[in-house]
């Protein structure tokens, strides 16, 4: 899931994602249904949005 909110995050316009989506998702619906409903579920919540992934460790920042 992780791979998918980090292709789907963006900070502008999702237009183009939204033709990426179908074109992506109809090639491989049958091929790959589970992974599919991963990639819609991600698209879902993720297009238009933006992902903050770190990893970051207070333990580990320099003093």
């Amino acid at each position: 899931m992780q791979f998918w909110q980090f292709f789907w995050s963006n900070i502008i316009d999702g237009k183009n994602q939204e033709k990426e989506f179908e074109v992506l998702y109809n090639i491989n619906k049958e091929k790959y249904p589970n992974l599919m409903k991963t990639m819609s579920i991600a698209f879902e919540y993720f297009n238009n949005g933006v992902l903050f992934m770190s990893d970051f460790n207070n333990n580990n920042s320099t003093k």
